[in-house]
C-alpha cells in the first residue's frame, strides 16, 4: 500500500500479480502499482507516482509492505529512480547495489579516488570535495572508494561490485556541441569549472568514468586471448 503522508490518501493494497492505476481524488496525482514475482522466494513491487498535468511532483510518500509468509525477521530492499529529485528520509547506504549491476553474468564496476584536484581552462585549481559529496568527514584520500560507488552484497549474498577502477576527476573528451553554463543558475549544461586546461577535455567523476577503464582492459584481454 502506498500512503500519501501529506494528504492522507492511500493506494492499494495490491497482491502479487496485481496492478492498480488510480487517479487521486484530491489532486492530479496519478499512481500506478505493479506487483510480481522476482524469483521463487522474492516478490517485486513497482511504484510510479506522477502528475497528470505534468507539473513537478512534490510531497512525502510511504510504502507499507505486508507478507503472507515472512521468513525469519523479513527483509526488503527499496530504490528510487535516479533520474528524479527524490530522496529517502533515512537511507541505508549499505547494500545499495541495484539492477543491472546485480546481474550474475556482468562485471559491476565501482570507482575509487586517484586524484582530487584538477586545473580548469583558465588555470584555476579546484578540489573534488568542493563539488561532490566526500562523506561525513568531508575529505577523501587517494585509494578510497567514492560515495557514488554502490556497495554490496546483493540481496542473495553475492559480492558486488566485482572490481573498482579510477573514477574521480577523470579527463574525457568534451563534445564541441556540449552546452556550457553561462551562469551558476543555468541548468542542463556543463559547469565551465569542469572543463580542463586544454579546453577540449572534461573532468568528471563516478562509475561512468570507472567502467571504461575496465572495458578497455577486458577488450585487450579478449584480443590477446579470444
Amino acid at each position: 500500500t502506498l500512503h500519501n503522508l501529506d494528504s492522507g490518501q492511500s493506494y492499494g493494497p495490491i497482491s502479487t500479480g496485481g496492478q492498480i492505476d488510480n487517479l487521486s481524488s484530491h489532486d492530479d496525482i496519478q499512481v500506478t502499482l505493479l506487483s510480481g514475482k522476482w524469483d521463487n522466494t522474492t516478490s517485486e513491487v513497482d511504484v510510479l507516482v506522477q502528475t497528470k498535468s505534468g507539473k513537478p511532483l512534490t510531497g512525502r510518500y510511504g510504502v507499507e509492505l505486508q507478507g503472507a509468509k515472512i521468513a525469519d525477521a523479513g527483509r526488503y530492499d527499496a530504490w528510487i529512480d535516479e533520474t528524479i529529485s527524490a530522496f529517502f528520509r533515512s537511507p541505508d547506504l549499505a547494500d545499495s547495489i541495484a539492477e543491472p549491476a546485480d546481474s550474475n553474468s556482468i562485471l559491476a564496476v565501482g570507482d575509487y579516488v586517484t586524484q582530487l584536484t584538477w586545473v580548469d581552462e583558465k588555470g584555476a585549481t579546484h578540489t573534488y570535495c568542493d563539488f561532490y559529496y566526500c562523506g561525513p568527514s568531508g575529505s577523501l584520500q587517494v585509494g578510497q572508494i567514492v560515495a557514488s560507488s554502490s556497495t554490496g552484497p546483493t540481496a542473495d549474498g553475492r559480492q558486488k561490485p566485482d572490481i573498482s577502477a579510477p573514477g574521480t576527476m577523470i579527463l574525457s573528451s568534451l563534445s564541441s556541441d556540449a552546452p556550457v553554463c553561462a551562469s551558476p543558475d543555468d541548468t542542463d549544461c556543463l559547469d565551465p569549472l569542469l572543463i580542463a586546461s586544454d579546453g577540449a577535455s572534461l573532468a568528471d567523476t563516478g562509475t561512468s568514468m570507472a567502467a571504461p577503464h575496465v572495458t578497455g582492459v577486458a577488450a585487450l584481454m579478449l584480443q590477446a586471448n579470444p
